[in-house]
């Protein structure tokens, strides 16, 4: 996909997510609420995915983070859109990411 396709996508260049990698916790927080939002506001469809139990570089895994959907009630045309979150272990996520993202899609009438 080319820079101009995937800027059009909503996709941002992997150099900014370096950058907010840098920050501290709050303002990595703040980043990511501000991408839930401008995602909802492009209509675009959303998924969480919960990554705490698969094993980084060194083999480690994390605790579990906060739902970051609860801040918002999301709505579309008056309707109130709920966003999914799955656990990329749990729910097998290599071999169900593409059913989560047509279910993504069509919450929002994709």
């Amino acid at each position: 996909m080319g820079n101009k396709n995937r800027k059009a996508s909503g996709f941002f260049d992997t150099a900014t997510w370096e950058e907010v990698k840098k920050k501290k916790g709050s303002d990595i927080e703040k980043w990511i609420d501000y991408e839930i939002t401008a995602s909802h506001q492009k209509g675009n469809g959303i998924s969480g995915i919960y990554i705490h139990k698969k094993n980084d570089s060194t083999g480690n895994t994390s605790t579990k983070g906060r739902n970051p959907f609860k801040n918002w009630e999301f709505r579309k045309a008056g309707k109130v859109i709920e966003y999914q979150t799955y656990d990329w272990i749990d729910d097998d996520g290599y071999n169900n990411m593409g059913d989560w993202i047509e279910t993504a899609a069509k919450a929002v009438g994709r």
